[in-house]
């Protein structure tokens, strides 16, 4: 089985009030409505999504991503993702951290790792790891803009 990793980090301001962006980011339906690929998801509970994914293939190997994530704030103004149960092949962990910047503007500190468990041997792996680390993280930079412009 081998192991991949993408990430994506970025800060940035929108111009809604506090309230709304935490809300907004928070919200399981537009999760679903803006992460790109989503072949099925279900609502297990008011914070946590099932979401399989549409099967992606390169260099003939096919993946087929599915995972639980439960999406909760910890703190007032800091919301967490985090891959949950058994079962999975994606391994999400991320954070949003949400601060005022007056009564219509908010910066968002965001933060996102998926690794991706895929069974292939080592060899091949190692050939199609820039591919499906690059993919993992231009989906996560996907769906943040696609989010970002619903708000």
């Amino acid at each position: 089985m081998a192991r991949f990793s993408g990430s994506y980090e970025e800060t940035f301001t929108v111009d809604v009030p506090i309230e709304k962006a935490k809300a907004h980011f928070g919200d399981l339906d537009m999760i679903v409505s803006c992460y790109p690929s989503v072949q099925r998801s279900e609502k297990l509970d008011d914070k946590t999504l099932r979401l399989e994914l549409v099967p992606q293939s390169a260099m003939g190997v096919t993946f087929a991503g599915k995972y639980d994530v439960k999406y909760e704030f910890t703190s007032e103004n800091v919301l967490i993702w985090k891959t949950v149960g058994s079962g999975a092949n994606i391994f999400a962990d991320g954070r949003a951290e949400f601060s005022s910047l007056g009564e219509s503007k908010t910066r968002i500190v965001y933060r996102d790792k998926m690794d991706c468990e895929i069974p292939i041997n080592r060899l091949l792996g190692k050939a199609i790891a820039p591919i499906v680390n690059r993919d993992v993280s231009n989906g996560v930079k996907e769906y943040l803009n696609a989010i970002r412009s619903k708000l």
